[in-house]
């Protein structure tokens, strides 16, 4: 298994933007 770090990267960032709007 392989994935790139910068999937989880944007995925992370992602989820702190949706938080950072809900907020």
């Amino acid at each position: 298994m392989y994935w790139r770090p910068i999937y989880f990267f944007c995925f992370y960032y992602d989820n702190l933007i949706f938080q950072v709007i809900y907020w």
